[in-house]
């Protein structure tokens, strides 16, 4: 087989793994380029076996729904989460699951500036952990922030560069599930109850520490039980 076959599988394998995971059991090479009675057009034949079948590639089943507001907490992902999104609002008003993977040493900065310029086709190729980890952190994401009473905002990412701003896509096949869950920022009460100004900035309330209103405050609980139990201590036992 010639070698420019064999680097051509080994990266659909390496590509597989990524989406799969422990859920790719093998390749299976068949036909003419198997039995060595190709021609030279031949195309590749290739078996991929699973070992649960009914997962297959399909990104709605990636995880997602399988995590809920009962077990996130007990997601092996939950406690770095936590940590990364307490050292985010400890520097900023907004949480973003770009800046959470790239916290989690799960994706690089320079590959980020890429998919801004629309040089690579998705975000998700260059997250560096299988399609199912990466779904099931944006959900552990998303119902911790919302435990925290941070506020969820849709956000529009757009190509930088000449040229149109075409709008970018994070997921390799287009889900909507998952480009919602990754364009979606979380912000703190501060930034969300921030006035507008006449000059179009916004002015944050007056206070050092964030807004929180009282129907907010059962979340705000909820957030020091998480930061509890995954080891973040309290402000009170913070030393100055």
């Amino acid at each position: 087989m010639e070698k420019e076959l064999t680097d051509l599988l080994q990266q659909f394998r390496d590509e597989l793994e990524r989406d799969l995971g422990s859920n790719l059991e093998r390749l299976v090479l068949y036909g003419s380029r198997a039995r060595g009675d190709e021609m030279p057009d031949s195309d590749a034949d290739v078996l991929v076996v699973l070992m649960d079948a009914s997962h297959g590639i399909r990104q709605k089943d990636c995880g997602m729904k399988k995590v809920t507001t009962k077990n996130y907490m007990k997601e092996k992902c939950y406690p770095r989460v936590v940590r990364v999104v307490s050292e985010i609002l400890a520097e900023k008003d907004v949480v973003t699951p770009i800046e959470v993977f790239v916290r989690l040493d799960l994706l690089k900065p320079s590959m980020v500036e890429e998919w801004r310029f629309n040089r690579i086709p998705s975000l998700e190729k260059a997250i560096q952990c299988n399609l199912s980890n990466a779904c099931r952190i944006l959900r552990v994401l998303r119902l911790h922030s919302l435990a925290r009473g941070l506020k969820p905002s849709r956000t529009d990412y757009r190509k930088w560069g000449k040229g149109r701003r075409i709008p970018l896509r994070f997921s390799k096949f287009g889900d909507p599930n998952l480009e919602a869950a990754y364009s979606t920022h979380y912000l703190s009460s501060r930034l969300a109850n921030a006035k507008a100004r006449p000059d179009g900035f916004a002015t944050s309330p007056a206070g050092s520490g964030p807004v929180v209103p009282n129907d907010t405050a059962d979340s705000a609980r909820r957030a020091i039980q998480d930061e509890e139990r995954a080891g973040i201590p309290s402000v009170s036992e913070m030393k100055p």
